[in-house]
């Protein structure tokens, strides 16, 4: 089995609305396997914000974050659920250009 050590994605400010996709993983080869994932989400502003985070399509059965209330001028790390090939992450603020995603780990399994 080999392991990548790669960087998913650049730090993204989260959209509000219809969220943003941060990452998809390759279609090939079909036994890719992402695991050990952290995401740091950071609230750049001055008042509460709200994220949610799904792995796949924003829809209430794929969340692993579901509404969590960030303060001003703090972050929250979350656990990213294990990943197979082509599934992605989709996030959602509640506020448009308040929250920015970082990736903090995470490793590509095949």
């Amino acid at each position: 089995m080999a392991v990548q050590k790669t960087r998913l994605f650049a730090p993204t400010v989260v959209s509000d609305g219809a969220g943003t996709v941060l990452f998809t993983l390759a279609a090939a080869p079909t036994n890719l396997i992402f695991s050990g994932g952290v995401i740091r989400f950071a609230n750049t502003t001055a008042g509460a914000v709200v994220i949610s985070a799904y792995v796949g399509t924003v829809a209430d059965g794929n969340s692993f974050v579901k509404a969590k209330s960030i303060a001003a001028n703090d972050y929250l790390d979350v656990a990213v659920p294990r990943m197979l090939a082509s599934q992605l992450v989709t996030a959602v603020a509640g506020a448009a250009s308040s929250i920015t995603a970082s990736q903090l780990a995470g490793d590509i399994y095949s």
